[in-house]
């Protein structure tokens, strides 16, 4: 049976990671309310829906959105651009990085397609772009 997991998505550089685990919204802390958190800028260029907030710091760009500009992005939590609250998030973020990168990875999914994958509880490293043509299931299990 699949259960509710927490996905995160750290960039930094040129390194990604995706925690698939039950415990993650813990690491994560603040940031763990949006579906979208960017450091400078959230382009969204077609129809999209975030479960979540969505939200920028230290930038504020947002574009692409029925909220920001009429776009066609939805998303069904708070926005927060360049606020207090965004930055909170982004402090939560780097440090949950901090914390994630010093993990070792169980698998490094480099240059796979992701689409039709379960990935189980781990993480999963990417040492360059990553293609996600399909469903990708998480299930922490």
């Amino acid at each position: 049976m699949q259960i509710l997991t927490t996905l995160r998505s750290v960039l930094l550089g040129s390194v990604a990671l995706l925690i698939v685990s039950p415990l993650g919204a813990q690491l994560i802390g603040t940031a763990g309310n949006y579906g979208a958190f960017a450091g400078s800028t959230v382009t969204n260029t077609g129809p999209t829906l975030i479960l979540g907030g969505l939200g920028v710091s230290p930038g504020s760009a947002i574009t692409g959105f029925l909220a920001v500009d009429g776009g066609p992005g939805l998303f069904t939590g708070t926005l927060s651009q360049a606020n207090a609250v965004a930055t909170q998030a982004h402090i939560d973020i780097v440090a949950s990085y901090d914390a994630l990168a010093a993990l070792t990875f169980d698998t490094d999914l480099t240059g796979l397609d992701l689409g039709g994958l379960t990935l189980t509880a781990g993480v999963y490293r990417f040492s360059s772009s990553a293609q996600l043509t399909g469903t990708l299931t998480l299930d922490a299990q």
